[in-house]
């Protein structure tokens, strides 16, 4: 019996062929991937608020007695003073962010929350054993939550 089969250049053509085939369907499927991604950002990006505001250390508080007070954010065994000021026709949660020589611990936006055009003095506390308690620095963000 003789038996034939196709020859090593018509094997090697439709081998080529058939990875130019398959190179050609990722190239697509990851190019569409990609372009709906950059969508989805481009939306989010066009539905994003900008929010005005203003923080800082308030020069004439009495910020010892805001801190011996029951009303001290972050409740802990060290305090600072921070002024926030919304600047927003809306109610706006802010986070702050306590930075020492050792670290840093997070405040919850619940504990800063103010009305449109409010501003407060915020009697902040932090854990001086975790992060220090000498250059203390704060960061404050604006948290907006938007209802869909």
């Amino acid at each position: 019996m003789n038996r034939r089969g196709i020859s090593p250049l018509i094997a090697s053509v439709f081998l080529v062929g058939f990875a130019i085939v398959i190179g050609v369907f990722v190239f697509i499927s990851t190019f569409n991937l990609n372009t709906g991604l950059i969508e989805d950002q481009n939306k989010r990006i066009e539905n994003a608020v900008l929010l005005s505001f203003d923080a800082r250390y308030p020069n004439k508080a009495d910020c010892a007695t805001l801190c011996a007070g029951a009303d001290i954010q972050c409740l802990s065994s060290n305090c600072y003073c921070i002024l926030i000021e919304n600047e927003e026709n809306q109610d706006v949660n802010f986070i702050v962010k306590t930075n020492g020589e050792f670290g840093s611990e997070i405040c919850s936006p619940e504990n800063f929350k103010l009305d449109p055009f409010q501003s407060k003095i915020f009697a902040v506390g932090f854990d001086g054993s975790s992060i220090g308690v000498n250059n203390i620095r704060a960061e404050v963000d604006a948290v907006l939550i938007l209802d869909n």
